[in-house]
């Protein structure tokens, strides 16, 4: 059987670490490394299941190591990775954190390395490409991309290249917590925003909504730098903010209540948050930038696209997302099914991808 190291330096991606590594792991032996201190236990668990190893370091901040010592840490990492290299079919990065270290890394190891593009440039970027990312990913074997607009925007400001793959992005579920098909009688607010709240997200325009009565909820921690906007908002008895991280249950619970969530992003992005959303035929309006507006154009929910700068086509996309949810959630059933990890890595994909 092959064997494959994942890894994750900074445990950006857990969730979709643990649905990639659960399928992969009936075709293969997988070690996988990240960094200790992320929330998501459900994830862990899983990881610990599914992986033969799971080697955790403190990297991330959230870890509580300072800069130094993280990078000390993921210096071990690498280390650890190069002395068991010999026990690896392929060294799968999932991202880029300190390039100077991943440079020599891609460098020895070049024959081995397959690099994971989850985003084109980093969220927050301002060019149209990030210098670090093209050298990595032309010294790679090969480069994955998590979807077809991913892989088309790095070919049209990188290059084009028959290394470059797509292995789309699967549905992603928590452990067990498995979608129930039924009615969703009880209203748990108008609108919803779940997920880290980051400036490129965009939930500002909820303000623009204020005076229309609806009811605002917002789950996930906030960055630092938004405080100013979440001020403004704790100020309207409309807006109910929760900064916190939300466990799996909690979050299957307002999953399983009748709302509309919303993607209200300013930059064009791949997002996890739409698989999640896809795996539990959550209904949702998103605005007219990335992956989020093109997955709703392939599949026909061209109404459920709204204008950011549009607060009427906001709540047209609202009105008809409320007016047509049970539609909606039926539609959603059927188109999850093409997401499902295993008709994503079949066993000839997965030749493909890892041979």
């Amino acid at each position: 059987m092959k064997k494959i190291a994942i890894v994750d330096p900074s445990s950006y991606t857990l969730p979709y670490d643990t649905s990639y590594i659960k399928c992969l792991s009936k075709k293969m032996g997988i070690d996988f490394f990240c960094s200790m201190g992320k929330d998501y236990p459900v994830f862990f668990e899983d990881l610990n299941a599914y992986s033969d190893n799971v080697y955790s370091y403190k990297i991330s901040p959230s870890s509580s190591a300072n800069v130094f010592f993280g990078i000390f840490s993921y210096l071990k990492m690498l280390l650890k990775i190069y002395s068991n290299r010999g026990r690896y079919d392929v060294i799968n990065f999932q991202w880029s954190i300190f390039f100077p270290f991943e440079f020599i890394f891609f460098i020895l190891l070049r024959d081995k390395v397959i690099f994971t593009i989850h985003n084109d440039v980093p969220h927050g970027f301002k060019g149209r490409r990030k210098l670090t990312y093209y050298i990595l990913s032309k010294i790679s074997r090969k480069n994955i991309f998590v979807s077809e607009y991913t892989k088309k925007r790095f070919s049209d400001n990188y290059f084009e290249n028959d290394k470059n793959i797509v292995v789309q992005h699967g549905n992603m579920y928590f452990g067990d917590y498995f979608f129930q098909k039924k009615e969703r009688n009880e209203y748990h607010y108008d609108v919803i925003f779940w997920g880290r709240v980051e400036s490129y997200k965009g939930i500002d325009i909820l303000l623009t909504l204020k005076s229309l009565g609806f009811e605002f909820g917002i789950y996930g921690r906030w960055s630092t730098s938004l405080n100013k906007l979440k001020n403004e908002m704790e100020k309207y008895e409309d807006f109910h903010i929760f900064d916190e991280y939300i466990n799996e249950e909690k979050l299957i619970a307002i999953f399983n209540k009748r709302a509309i969530f919303i993607l209200p992003y300013k930059a064009a992005t791949q997002s996890g948050v739409l698989y999640t959303f896809l795996a539990y035929r959550v209904v949702f309006i998103a605005s007219d930038v990335g992956e989020n507006a093109q997955f709703l154009r392939k599949h026909n929910f061209h109404d459920l696209i709204f204008k950011r700068d549009d607060p009427k086509d906001i709540i047209r996309a609202f009105n008809y997302a409320r007016t047509n949810y049970d539609y909606l959630v039926e539609r959603l059933d059927v188109v999850s099914s093409e997401y499902e990890w295993s008709n994503i890595l079949t066993d000839n994909k997965v030749d493909e991808f890892f041979c």
